[in-house]
């Protein structure tokens, strides 16, 4: 959902270059019960939005855009307007392919869907909390979408400070549980109306892999051997404290169960209290595909194969000890000889393939 509304709040950049307040504001809510209900907008701050337009023209006292057509204007956009917190907004509420922004997921499905972003254990949520990392947060990082789509030449002679454009862009991040939150980082703010809530704002600048944001709950349970949301290469073993049961897949399990099969496993922990706490994880034993082409085959033309990893997704390629961009899922070979190609997945499996080209 995230990455969505960055595609439209990218579209949005690339079509006016404002330097106004602009924000990504992302609402969880997140219930005992593991259902986490997510809303996103694209918020642009109306009145700065209509000064800089007519400041564009060098029209600020004789206003060449009047509020009525900027209005208009933007509700082709699909923004409409909203007040929050006292302020006027231009608020688009869908996402790119426009569908609703606002989303439900069982804490399992969130974890199914972002498996391969929460691999390396930068993304734990949870009923009673959460982390984030920056990793995390920042593989959708809008700084990146722009430069892809800018040169810094252009970005020069467009007369944009993509530093300072990106100060002015802010993720606004809430989440709001069943349960009053005890801890936050420094970053964060609990609501001091609504203890259950904390918010964080962070301008796009200040967004990297070495943020961390999280917020705690009261909490019986207490888990070790796995991370929430984490993958694994070998079997691991689940310890809880504070729990009166725990199921998997509907059968109930001891404390220190093992867990070795390849796939995703969620245990329920209910404590006596009545909190209930899901832990999601993911056991990958298969090592990543190469397709298209097969290990120790002679081939008489340039070939080219695809690489994939359903699970845990690809962390590396290697053709002949040369790295290459592991989101390119398609590569090619021409010359003459032979040749290795090697695959790593993130939780360390590896897929080895060596072929030869002769023409």
């Amino acid at each position: 959902m995230k990455k969505k509304l960055l595609f439209v709040m990218l579209v949005v950049i690339m079509s006016f270059m404002f330097t106004g307040c602009f924000e990504c504001r992302i609402t969880q809510k997140v219930t005992g019960d593991g259902i986490i209900t997510e809303t996103a907008k694209v918020c642009l701050n109306k009145q700065e939005y209509i000064d800089y337009m007519n400041n564009l023209m060098n029209a600020k006292e004789t206003p060449v855009y009047t509020e009525e057509a900027i209005d208009k204007d933007m509700k082709k956009e699909g923004f409409e307007i909203e007040v929050i917190d006292g302020t006027e907004y231009y608020v688009n509420n869908e996402t790119s392919d426009g569908s609703s922004s606002t989303g439900t997921l069982s804490i399992e499905k969130w974890y199914k869907a972002n498996q391969e972003s929460t691999v390396k254990g930068s993304g734990q949520i949870w009923e009673r909390g959460f982390i984030l990392s920056g990793d995390k947060i920042s593989d959708d990082d809008i700084s990146d979408d722009v430069e892809k789509d800018m040169s810094s030449k252009e970005f020069k002679e467009a007369g944009i400070n993509k530093s300072a454009m990106l100060q002015n862009y802010y993720m606004i991040y809430s989440v709001e549980f069943d349960s009053d939150i005890i801890a936050v980082d420094e970053n964060g703010v609990i609501d001091s109306a609504n203890p259950k809530k904390a918010t964080w704002k962070l301008s796009f600048d200040k967004i990297n892999k070495d943020l961390k944001l999280y917020a705690l709950c009261n909490s019986d349970i207490q888990v070790s051997g796995v991370l929430q949301g984490n993958s694994y290469k070998k079997a691991v073993k689940l310890h809880y404290d504070g729990a009166v049961s725990a199921v998997c897949k509907g059968r109930e399990i001891g404390n220190d169960t093992t867990f070795n099969k390849h796939g995703q496993h969620t245990v329920i922990l209910k404590a006596a209290s009545g909190e209930q706490r899901t832990v999601t994880f993911f056991i990958d034993r298969k090592k990543p595909v190469i397709s298209k082409i097969k290990n120790n085959k002679t081939y008489k033309k340039p070939v080219i194969f695809k690489v994939s990893d359903k699970d845990s997704g690809v962390a590396s390629v290697k053709i002949d000890g040369k790295k290459k961009n592991p989101e390119d899922a398609v590569y090619s070979i021409r010359k003459k000889g032979k040749h290795t190609i090697i695959v790593k997945d993130n939780v360390g499996n590896v897929k080895k393939i060596k072929i030869k080209i002769r023409y």
